[in-house]
């Protein structure tokens, strides 16, 4: 073996046997000890925590605490059994053993009797009016012995009696900010301890203390409201009694109290005021008495918030939301309920009201049913291109229409008489929920038509007299002059329809309101016959024309048959509205437009 190859493995046994040094140095075992039915600061477990902090073989000692029980992670050079021989006896003797293997140890809290200075033979356990026997666990705070009660969720009542005087340590979780190992913030609690006075036995009637309420707002107001008392509950009688009185209360002005309680609001009222009362700058939450006998103690309790609230007549309550809910809720229904009373009163004014006019109104329809009347009459209306026409029948009933006698353009219909030189015509609206009639009283004369003979009726609407042709066979009224204009008219005074058929507006056009509803559809056919169709806002069919169209000068031409082999001619002003290089919408006289469908 050369030199140099005999120094490069000297070398390596050297590194190798430095590894495995360090390696052994290294060698460490997990080891877990859990603690079972103890509290958080048991004297035996701090003693463990110590112990353990203490022994330099121990590395990395975490503890955790949860539904009594502790648990211990840490490494060690041994085996957990191992480790467990180690212990000192003093450190153990207040445990015992559960179980044990090489990583788990497992331990409960053995309990010790508490070592107190009172007579085993005292039927109250040394305490007047708040026994405190069974003692459970014991712990020192304040400088005295504190009596523990175990109860069934397995936390500890702590207790102590004193010179008559018996206090309680109550454990109270504080909401606090924590930094985790990675400084993170997140919220947590702290436990707190907090003393107070449950009881004052040898003072006299009328001491009063305070301790702090469940609900941070409030303080418990206590005080001795009386003492050596007897008293009967549940078959039991008793004669030496405490009575002790506990307020609930807090201070605050009338306009902190009250800003709120004129609102019907249920998410912005404070539920520190709901159920309360103010009186004095104090609000009011709630009244109990409790009663203490001497040997058995606690007795029983009762709800004193009636009597308290009778003890302030002048106080000033807040309601709860239900109770606001239910009492706005039923201010609407007594509104709605008044409201509806005021409709239907006056709804049967209004229809007494009307009662009382349609009667004077039938009263003044007064005259005879002409039978010579009796027909279909009709006058050509040259302004609107349109017949105007009356059907008077022979039971005294009348139709009146305008162009033609279909259904939807029939715009009154009633009864008919006559007096003296006058039409008398009495006929409801339509459309009303109550009854509304009009008497209309129209100047009248009949004359034989000039020009062919016919019996005519000239009848005065107002707007001048309008001769109305007869349209049945009747013969002409006798002892009557000829006279009046010819109201016939001629085809040949029609002019012929006029223009082009206009290609870039054949289709269908559609016009609607802002909420959707159809107002009217053109339909312009490619051969020159066309439609219209007009509806009213609830959809109901006013208008169905049919006519010839031509487009003459920007002017849509329309022909239309009135009867009788008669043309009506009308024209609309239409402009022709582009986009894409298609009309896409037609405007009707400025206003009125409709889109391509």
């Amino acid at each position: 073996m050369s030199w140099t190859n005999f120094k490069k493995s000297v070398l390596l046994f050297c590194i190798l046997i430095l590894l495995t040094t360090i390696g052994i140095a290294q060698s460490v075992n997990p080891v877990t000890i859990t603690v079972s039915s103890t509290e958080y600061d048991n004297p035996s477990l701090t003693g463990l925590k110590e112990y353990l902090k203490s022994n330099s073989k121990v590395k990395g000692l975490k503890s955790t605490f949860n539904n009594s029980v502790a648990t211990l992670n840490f490494t060690y050079s041994d085996a957990a059994d191992e480790f467990w021989d180690e212990i000192p006896t003093e450190k153990k003797q207040t445990f015992k053993l559960i179980s044990i293997d090489s990583k788990i140890i497992k331990l409960q809290v053995v309990k010790i009797s508490p070592t107190t200075n009172v007579k085993t033979d005292s039927k109250n356990c040394g305490c007047d009016y708040y026994p405190l026997c069974n003692v459970d666990v014991t712990k020192s705070y304040n400088g005295k012995v504190y009596k523990g009660f175990r109860k069934t969720d397995e936390s500890i009542d702590y207790f102590n009696c004193d010179a008559g005087v018996i206090t309680r340590i109550i454990t109270k979780r504080i909401p606090t900010v924590a930094i985790n190992e990675y400084n993170e913030y997140y919220d947590t609690y702290k436990n707190e301890n907090i003393l107070i006075t449950v009881l004052k036995t040898k003072h006299p009637v009328g001491t009063t203390w305070t301790n702090p309420a469940d609900d941070d707002f409030f303080t418990d107001y206590y005080s001795i409201a009386a003492k050596n008392i007897s008293i009967s509950h549940n078959g039991q009688s008793f004669s030496d009694v405490i009575k002790l009185r506990v307020i609930t209360k807090t201070k605050k002005t009338k306009e902190e109290y009250t800003k709120q309680s004129d609102t019907y609001s249920l998410t912005t009222r404070s539920y520190v005021y709901l159920n309360t009362f103010y009186d004095n700058g104090e609000v009011y939450k709630q009244a109990q008495e409790y009663y203490f006998d001497r040997v058995k103690g606690f007795i029983k309790s009762e709800n004193i918030w009636e009597n308290i609230k009778k003890e302030h007549p002048n106080r000033i309550e807040v309601k709860s939301p239900q109770q606001i809910q239910i009492e706005f809720e039923n201010k609407q229904k007594e509104e709605a309920a008044a409201e509806e009373k005021d409709k239907k009163n006056k709804a049967a004014k209004e229809e007494l009201q009307q009662k009382r006019i349609n009667d004077s109104l039938k009263l003044n329809f007064t005259g005879n049913v002409d039978a010579s009347l009796e027909g279909t009459w009709r006058y050509f209306n040259r302004a609107i291109e349109a017949y105007l026409i009356y059907q008077f029948n022979s039971n005294g009933t009348f139709k009146y229409y305008s162009y033609d006698m279909k259904p939807i353009n029939l715009n009154k219909d009633g009864n008919w008489k006559v007096k003296e030189d006058s039409l008398l015509l009495l006929y409801p609206w339509p459309n009303r929920t109550i009854e509304i009639f009009s008497l209309e009283k129209i100047p009248f004369r009949k004359i034989n038509n000039v020009y062919n003979g016919k019996p005519s009726i000239i009848i005065d609407h107002g707007a001048g007299p309008f001769e109305f042709e007869i349209m049945n066979n009747k013969s002409p009224w006798p002892n009557i002059p000829a006279y009046g204009n010819n109201n016939t008219p001629s085809v040949k005074e029609i002019p012929k329809i006029e223009g082009t058929i206009d290609t870039e507006i054949t289709g269908v056009w559609i016009s609607k309101t802002k909420t959707g509803v159809v107002g009217s559809i053109y339909t312009l056919n490619a051969d020159g016959t066309g439609t219209r169709k007009t509806y009213s806002v609830k959809g109901k069919l006013l208008r169905d024309e049919v006519f010839e169209w031509r487009m003459l000068n920007g002017v849509l031409k329309k022909m239309r048959n009135c009867g009788d082999g008669l043309k009506c001619f009308g024209e609309d002003p239409i402009e022709k509205i582009t986009s894409g290089g298609k009309v896409r919408q037609i405007k009707f006289d400025k206003w009125d437009i409709h889109d391509k469908q």
